[in-house]
């Protein structure tokens, strides 16, 4: 674990703080540590939503169609799938 060298304050209400401390106690951890652990969680999950490719119904139809269709792929397709292995699987472990 990296050294915790940065610093991130805000303000809130003494509500909200009450809050935060009484969750953070319920959970034998300090503020700091349960503030810290609670952004990080959530912080990875608005990233990981925000990666999703979300389709409309027909979208997933036509997509669906698409897979199970027996033609091979084009020549496009090729070439585009051969980019993505290149740009994205640098030594085909994705590392």
């Amino acid at each position: 674990m990296a050294a915790a060298n940065d610093n991130i304050h805000f303000r809130c209400a003494r509500e909200d703080k009450e809050i935060i401390e009484q969750a953070a106690s319920l959970m034998g951890m300090t503020v700091t540590a349960y503030s810290r652990s609670t952004l990080l969680e959530r912080s990875r999950q608005v990233i990981k939503d925000a990666r999703l490719t979300r389709l409309s119904n027909a979208d997933m139809e036509l997509f669906a169609a698409i897979i199970n269709d027996d033609e091979p792929p084009s020549e496009t397709l090729r070439a585009a799938a051969e980019k993505y292995q290149k740009e994205t699987l640098k030594d085909g472990n994705g590392n």
